[in-house]
C-alpha cells in the first residue's frame, strides 16, 4: 500500500514539473521507475490470486504446481506460497523436501 502511495506521489509531482515546464531527467527516471515498480506489484498480485484460485480448486498444491501455472522458478513459487502463507490464506503441510504441500486455511 506504500508502494502505491509513493506512485501516486511521484505521479502528482511529475505532472506538477511538466505543467510548469520544467524538464529533467531525473523526473522522468523516477517516473519510468515506479511505474515498473507498480506493474511488478500489480504482477505479484496477479499470480498469489492464480495461486488461490488454485488451491481452491484443489485439495493440495505443491511448489511444482505454482511453477507450471506460473512459469517462474522454483524460488519465485517459494516466495509467493510463503507470502500467501504469511497472509494465513494457505497452510503449509511438511516442512522440507518433495512431501511439502499447501492446503486453504481451515480446510483440514
Amino acid at each position: 500500500m506504500e508502494n502505491i502511495l509513493y506512485f501516486i506521489a511521484g505521479l502528482a509531482l511529475g505532472f506538477w514539473i511538466k505543467g510548469r515546464g520544467v524538464t529533467t531527467t531525473t523526473a522522468t527516471t523516477d517516473s519510468k521507475a515506479q511505474e515498473k515498480e507498480l506493474n511488478q506489484f500489480e504482477a505479484k498480485v496477479e499470480n498469489k490470486k492464480k495461486i488461490f484460485e488454485l488451491a481452491q480448486s484443489m485439495e493440495r498444491i505443491t511448489n511444482e504446481d505454482v511453477e507450471q501455472l506460473l512459469g517462474v522458478s522454483d524460488a519465485t513459487a517459494t516466495r509467493y506460497l510463503s507470502e500467501l502463507e504469511e497472509e494465513e490464506k494457505i497452510q503449509q503441510i511438511g516442512t522440507v523436501g518433495t512431501g511439502v504441500y499447501y492446503v486453504l486455511v481451515g480446510s483440514l
